[in-house]
């Protein structure tokens, strides 16, 4: 009856509740600020919710976990649950998130891409799965590491992708052959990105491409060929190479990235040189030499999306023995590249680098 007693008595109880740090007043004051938020007594954008709203993201982390259980699981399905708990549950230890992460229509997409974007894999794997992915969180959930995400995101037929984000998909495939079938058979994929994965995937998968779309296969064996690395006069074949594609608009960012993938790091490099309209040395400082923010730069200039950038990064990395993690501080600095720099400006600022 304690909580009763509290939640008749107002909001100056809860404070004055709040200044004890015992166990049970911690349950008690939770359990009372939940069934108020419950009762919608309070206008959202009152300074009392606003206060009880920090009370609770304080309590959530400390109360035990199958009072936070049983509250998620009595709202998850109620579509007049207040939305303020139903977000702080969602970013929850997955135990509670997932009752409303599987269940809750209450969540906004902005709080499922919040979700995605500080919570763990396991939460992103629930997020992938819900009905109601829309083509920005799609495009969110494509930037997670863990193959998984993106496998259940591609193979959740209601989810809306795209045709940008299934790009961004293919150009960081690796030998993930259960990915790759998850994207190739993705209804709607674009032929072209079909046509691009050819030289990348299993055999078996080689037969489903040619099975399901209108390909070319001598053309796409005769690219392979050409775009290997020649055993002697190298450097001039890549840069032949490289011309012939930039001639006929086929220097692309997902060419670029194949070769990357596929060790052919002088071949990305001088593709790099002549997209960027840079000398190749200066390629090579920007990308070793200068840093995380540069490559992102470059990236976000030749319109490599965020979600393969750590791709990119990764790759160049482990050519030059470089560290293979970003720093919080590097992470900010390119986040903020992909988000506040159009192209054009973030080739302004790569070329105004190299002179």
């Amino acid at each position: 009856m304690q909580n009763a007693a509290v939640i008749e008595g107002g909001i100056t109880p809860l404070l004055e509740l709040a200044r004890d740090d015992s166990t049970e007043s911690r349950r008690t004051l939770f359990v009372a600020i939940a069934n108020l938020f419950e009762r919608n007594e309070l206008a959202e954008t009152s300074s009392e919710h606003k206060l009880l709203r920090q009370i609770m993201r304080r309590l959530i982390d400390v109360v035990e976990t199958d009072v936070r259980i049983a509250l998620a699981s009595r709202l998850a399905q109620r579509d007049d649950a207040p939305h303020a708990l139903i977000a702080m549950l969602a970013n929850d230890k997955i135990d509670v998130a997932s009752l409303v992460l599987a269940r809750s229509s209450v969540l906004t997409e902005q709080d499922l891409i919040d979700v995605v974007r500080t919570a763990t894999t396991l939460h992103q794997r629930l997020v992938a799965a819900r009905p109601d992915v829309t083509e920005r969180l799609s495009q969110a959930l494509a930037e997670s590491t863990d193959n998984a995400v993106i496998q259940i995101l591609l193979r959740n037929a209601n989810a809306k992708i795209a045709h940008a984000t299934l790009d961004a998909i293919a150009l960081r495939l690796d030998d993930d052959e259960d990915l790759q079938s998850a994207l190739l058979t993705r209804p709607g994929l674009p032929k072209e990105i079909a046509a691009r994965l050819y030289g990348e995937v299993a055999d078996s998968l080689k037969a489903f491409i040619v099975q399901h779309f209108d390909v070319d296969t001598q053309a796409l064996s005769a690219d392979l060929a050409a775009s290997a690395t020649p055993p002697d006069g190298a450097a001039s074949a890549h840069a032949k190479l490289v011309a012939k594609l930039a001639h006929g608009g086929d220097l692309t960012a997902g060419f670029l990235l194949r070769s990357l993938k596929q060790g052919q790091i002088d071949l990305f490099e001088a593709g790099l040189a002549t997209r960027l309209d840079i000398a190749p040395d200066k390629v090579r400082d920007l990308i070793y030499s200068k840093g995380a923010y540069f490559l992102a730069l470059i990236c976000r200039a030749l319109g490599i999306d965020r979600s393969v950038f750590m791709t990119v990064f990764q790759h160049t990395r482990m050519h030059a023995d470089l560290p293979l993690l970003l720093s919080a501080d590097e992470k900010a600095k390119c986040d903020h590249v992909f988000s506040t720099l159009a192209a054009d400006e973030a080739l302004a600022k790569v070329q105004a680098a190299a002179g």
